[in-house]
């Protein structure tokens, strides 16, 4: 029912059962399933679910809200999950709680200098979320704010074509002006393409965003 507190689970007993026999950390087979069930219901509490109805209950909940888990049998025998992080992001992002708690980029803690583009454009590969000022985070046990920054090559257009800089570089991306669509829409800007030693650069300037 849509009106019990545990739903998708049709009681509590069903809710906790749930929760004790999917802990990660606490791997339970069948056979102690069934004998934690039984010390239940001997010792008088109520609405002890059978291991039938429990696992009954279980997979209708996987067929309604999916599965994220699928079974794997290896070559030699042994038997291991995956996991589809696709899937469990995506209901992460689906549930208001989680959502407030989540981070698009990964984060760097450590030490050292961010350095600043020196060059007309910006070919990103990777966002990461960093604190502007390195050495108070080592300082202080406080929250600090966090900043956006792109780790790529910046590139300069001259007539012969785009001259992309050999050394990443890890520039903070409130710098950017324009995208790659803002850039590309402009006549003649990107018609002179690349100069023959970065042509293996082509599929970075195709499928990234850059900045002027």
């Amino acid at each position: 029912m849509l009106d019990n507190p545990y739903f998708p689970w049709p009681s509590k007993a069903h809710f906790l059962t749930s929760l004790l026999f999917s802990s990660a950390h606490l791997p339970f087979s069948r056979t102690q399933k069934a004998a934690i069930l039984n010390w239940a219901k001997e010792l008088g509490a109520s609405d002890v679910p059978t291991l039938y109805s429990f696992q009954k209950v279980t997979d209708s909940i996987c067929e309604v809200i999916g599965n994220p888990s699928w079974k794997v049998t290896s070559s030699s025998g042994n038997v291991f999950y995956i996991n589809d992080i696709a899937k469990a992001i995506t209901k992460d992002y689906g549930n208001l709680l989680t959502r407030l708690a989540m981070q698009d980029y990964p984060e760097d803690k450590g030490k050292g200098m961010l350095q600043d583009t020196s060059g007309d454009y910006f070919i990103p590969e990777h966002f990461f979320s960093a604190a502007s000022n390195q050495s108070e985070v080592c300082s202080s046990n406080k929250t600090i704010p966090k900043t956006l920054y792109a780790l790529g090559w910046s590139a300069k257009r001259t007539p012969d074509g785009f001259i992309v800089h050999d050394e990443q570089e890890m520039v903070l991306t409130s710098i950017f002006e324009h995208n790659f669509e803002d850039i590309s829409s402009t006549p003649g800007e990107l018609e002179c393409g690349l100069t023959g030693e970065d042509i293996i650069y082509t599929f970075q300037l195709n499928t990234h965003w850059f900045s002027e």
